[in-house]
């Protein structure tokens, strides 16, 4: 009898171990379930985050000039000028990484601003918007591949010009700082 009750305790506390092991290791359908939540997780994107030259950065600045609200890359450097905001970035070589502009060109037409600017010949421009803006898009050739980009921006009888100049690819830096636009 005693051998048939320490079977049986036996056997219960076998059970109770597998029982254990399989609901703390979870079936295999439930490890795999787990396994994709945390590839969902972590594909999170940072829509801040711009890449420019193997350098990374986040527009993390929320600023204005005159009557233009927009986001920037607070370690780049500011320079205030009277028609004009200008933001650039120096690498560690000192070399320029990128300029961005913003200028207010009042109540000139888009062919004055141009020329103002020193852009000569036919100039062909893209119509052009993001979900706040409509724009006038002019990309200037560059010998280096680089980017010379013109947005011309009509709001409320003002002529604002947008631009973007670089010798590396800052598209992803130019559709931000364009989405972020607003008046």
């Amino acid at each position: 009898m005693k051998k048939k009750i320490l079977s049986i305790a036996l056997l219960l506390i076998l059970l109770l171990v597998g029982l254990f092991i399989l609901t703390g290791c979870g079936t295999e359908e439930e490890v795999k379930k787990n396994e994709n939540n945390e590839q969902t997780t972590s594909a999170v994107v940072d829509e801040t985050l711009v890449k420019i030259n193997d350098l990374e950065f986040h527009l993390d600045k929320e600023t204005s000039f005159k009557d233009v609200k927009y986001t920037v890359v607070s370690d780049f450097k500011e320079a205030n000028f009277e028609r004009y905001i200008q933001y650039n970035y120096y690498q560690k070589d000192n070399t320029n990484l990128l300029f961005f502009r913003i200028f207010d060109y009042d109540t000139k037409s888009n062919e004055e601003a141009i020329s103002d600017l020193g852009v000569d010949g036919n100039i062909t421009f893209i119509d052009g918007k993001t979900d706040n803006i409509e724009y006038k898009y002019y990309p200037q050739p560059r010998d280096d591949g680089g980017t010379i980009h013109y947005y011309l921006i009509n709001k409320d009888g003002n002529l604002y010009v947008i631009n973007f100049v670089s010798k590396y690819d800052i598209k992803d830096f130019e559709e931000k700082v364009l989405n972020s636009i607003k008046f």
